[in-house]
């Protein structure tokens, strides 16, 4: 289950859930892939470089200061959101009829 989360930077700011649209939910979000067929140890430095980058103090309120909350993940776990996305979406961008141009 999703937990609607209020930004850091506005936590007065109700959340789309709070007032009556319990049913909606969209996410922002930004990853970093690599090729297909890329070895898993340069994926895993990448990914742990990334981690560290991405958690020092600068970098962290950069983010913060864009509306962006840094949030860390393994290659693994980021796969699984990938795949639960494209499982969440692709119904949708063919009852739309949405194509690639």
């Amino acid at each position: 289950m999703h937990v609607p989360y209020r930004g850091g930077r506005l936590p007065d700011v109700p959340t789309v859930a709070e007032p009556g649209f319990a049913d909606f939910e969209v996410d922002a979000w930004y990853g970093v892939l690599a090729p297909r067929g890329t070895p898993g140890a340069i994926v895993n430095r990448l990914s742990a470089e990334i981690a560290k980058c991405v958690a020092t103090p600068g970098v962290r309120e950069s983010f913060l200061s864009l509306g962006i909350e840094p949030v860390g993940s393994t290659p693994g776990e980021f796969t699984a959101h990938l795949e639960t996305e494209i499982a969440r979406w692709t119904p949708i961008v063919h009852e739309v009829g949405l194509k690639i141009d």
